[in-house]
């Protein structure tokens, strides 16, 4: 999986004054996973390393910043430490609707 980085487009909300959050894109599939023969749609998420939060990966960059702006954020936000695991269910969905 490959992971590119950038910053928020202007007007998008700032979780906290000196934060930097990023929206990432994706590529490829988890680690330890092959889907032979099938292109896998990049995933986008926004994540702020410093509030350790992301949001739910989406499939387009415009549902991020949606949910990372939504008024009811937690609702749209995961730990950082669950990215994985959630971005491998994504996946899972994916592989099953092939």
């Amino acid at each position: 999986m490959h992971q590119i980085g950038q910053p928020l487009p202007d007007g998008a909300r700032l979780c906290a004054h000196d934060h930097h959050p990023q929206l990432i894109e994706s590529r490829g599939t988890p680690r330890g996973q092959t889907l032979i023969g099938r292109i896998v749609p990049a995933q986008f998420h926004v994540e702020c390393v410093r509030c350790n939060t992301a949001t739910v990966p989406a499939l387009t960059r415009e549902k991020a910043l949606k949910r990372w702006n939504a008024n009811r954020p937690s609702i749209n936000q995961i730990p950082l430490c669950d990215l994985g695991l959630v971005r491998q269910r994504v996946f899972d969905a994916i592989a099953t609707a092939a």
